[in-house]
């Protein structure tokens, strides 16, 4: 696991209020912790020691504090922004414009899509996935800039709608 995979978790730990996760791969295991505070600094653990048979025999289930969810930030419209239509993320990851550092962007400001466009790509996990359109009309505004994470639900393209 690299530094990066670490910084995109405590992103992630970060943008949703979490004090514990816990990553497991074929290779290993990941488990990063916070005080609830958020005072201290994380603490990372790469690897799970034995448990001992007396305690796998008898296992003891440790409370867990509830989650506050945060309320997603309300964006507030201009006049000239009402009646677009949002392209809104799928996902958590990070918004890439391009198929590939060197390829031209997607999608531009002024352009005209259908359904089937794909107007970005996101990464997640190591993952690539290609985000469609799904509405037809004419890209007004790109919200985020390639390379930034963005959250799930986030809007990605206001449309014009055709």
């Amino acid at each position: 696991m690299d530094i990066k995979e670490i910084k995109h978790f405590l992103k992630l730990m970060d943008a949703y209020g979490l004090c514990e996760f816990t990553f497991e791969t074929a290779d290993g295991k990941i488990s990063l912790k916070r005080p609830q505070n958020g005072a201290a600094p994380v603490q990372y653990v790469n690897t799970v020691p034995a448990m001992p048979e007396e305690a796998a025999e008898n296992p003891v289930e440790a409370p867990v504090p509830p989650v506050e969810k945060k309320a997603p930030k309300a964006e507030k419209k201009s006049s000239e922004e009402s009646g677009l239509i949002p392209i809104n993320s799928p996902m958590v990851g990070t918004f890439y414009a391009a198929a590939s550092p060197d390829s031209p962007p997607l999608v531009t400001e002024g352009q005209s899509i259908s359904e089937e466009t794909t107007v970005a790509v996101i990464e997640s996990m190591k993952i690539m996935s290609e985000i469609k359109a799904e509405v037809r009309g004419t890209i007004a505004k790109v919200c985020v800039g390639n390379g930034q994470p963005v959250e799930f639900g986030q809007t990605l393209f206001l449309v014009r709608p055709e």
